[in-house]
């Protein structure tokens, strides 16, 4: 049986970490939406969170250009905000933390003067799941900076 090396066994762990976490993060609630908004028209997207966590919404915005402007707001189970912002940008990636079971809304208003098409991913990052995976990728990422320090101790440059 051949003996592995440290840092190829960190590099296994670690892959083995990160690969646990994207497994994670595709299994999560993931829905998209295209829609069409005109000028101070006002969509809402309902889904369901359980438990506690952080959710999230990414939303582009089709034909960008400078004065386009959206307004996003998320209301819990109770219909209260917990999160709004203004997005003036071709892309946004926003995270919010829930803390109950229910149907959660995302609203979108545009502030646009014209028709605009966006697109809106929404659903839960997974966040209390990734603990254990986040700390097999950490002790790989330490076993190959400890193997690599370990070999560069003894090397020696050689000096004119």
């Amino acid at each position: 049986m051949k003996i592995r090396s440290p840092f190829k066994l960190g590099i296994g762990i670690f892959i083995i970490g990160i690969g646990w976490v994207g497994f994670l993060f595709y299994q999560g609630v993931n829905e998209s939406k295209v829609e069409s908004l005109n000028f101070k028209e006002s969509e809402e997207f309902m889904f369901k969170l359980e438990g506690e966590g952080i959710g999230f919404y990414k939303i582009t915005i089709h034909d960008f250009d400078h004065d386009a402007s959206i307004f996003t707001q998320i209301r819990d189970p109770l219909g209260n905000v917990i999160a709004d912002q203004k997005i003036d940008t071709r892309m946004a990636v926003n995270y919010f933390d829930y803390a109950m079971n229910g149907d959660y809304v995302i609203k979108i208003t545009s502030l646009s003067d014209r028709t605009m098409g966006i697109t809106l991913e929404y659903g839960d990052t997974n966040s209390s799941d990734l603990f254990v995976p986040g700390i097999i990728a950490a002790v790989g990422a330490f076993v190959m900076i400890y193997a690599t320090a370990m070999r560069m101790k003894d090397h020696s440059i050689a000096q004119p």
